[in-house]
């Protein structure tokens, strides 16, 4: 195969080897610029490396060394290397270790969705296990489950409040049964509140029948 004089120019800024060894390795490569490079390494003549057709050594700044799908040397390139060249090429900056951050990036993002979604159903368990109860004269007229009753106040909060508030001056109580909000400083706070709308009603009670005791008959 006849040689270029552009070439063997090449291979000579590629390997530092001088333009009669060039051409000698371009001949008996048949023209294969790797093949070519090969056969100098292998005979310690190149005098330096390159990123794109190095063989062996370290790769250059930001680059890493990865092997080509067909066992060849393949070309490095700034998006990561080739596996149509001759063995290991370098890949670029977005090669390999893009790659690899990619996946390291959709793993923690999974974790993270796992341990959100994990933390919702320990929320909804301990809602269905805890119970708000209404109590009115010693009787239970209502007992549902936390979960409910948050639901209630989210989206019927101008409703379920002030029926709750209204049901203290009728003498309802409430507290809350379960292995978690059955305790002592929850409850006695329900019981606060009970006892404050019966002050009310009963100073309101009082004040009504102070009006009537003063009229004139």
């Amino acid at each position: 195969m006849a040689i270029t004089i552009e070439q063997a120019e090449k291979l000579v800024n590629l390997t530092g080897v001088s333009y009669e060894e060039a051409r000698a390795a371009l001949e008996s490569a048949d023209g294969d610029i790797l093949e070519a490079i090969i056969a100098l390494e292998k005979e310690g003549k190149t005098a330096r490396k390159t990123g794109a057709y190095s063989t062996d050594g370290d790769a250059p700044s930001g680059t890493e060394l990865v092997q080509s799908t067909n066992g060849r040397y393949g070309q490095g390139g700034p998006y990561g290397g080739q596996s149509d060249g001759y063995g290991p090429g370098y890949a670029g900056y977005n090669g390999q270790k893009g790659g690899a951050a990619g996946m390291g990036k959709t793993a923690s993002f999974s974790e993270a969705m796992g341990k959100l979604w994990g933390f919702v159903l320990k929320v909804f368990h301990k809602g269905n296990v805890n119970h708000f109860e209404v109590y009115r004269r010693g009787e239970n007229i209502l007992s549902i489950p936390v979960t409910i009753l948050v639901i209630m106040l989210i989206f019927l909060f101008w409703v379920v409040l002030p029926a709750l508030v209204i049901a203290l001056f009728f003498g309802c109580r409430y507290r809350f049964r379960g292995p978690d909000l059955d305790r002592d400083a929850i409850n006695n706070a329900m019981n606060a509140a009970a006892n404050t709308a019966e002050d009310i009603k009963q100073s309101m009670k009082d004040a009504g029948n102070g009006n009537d005791s003063g009229q004139t008959p």
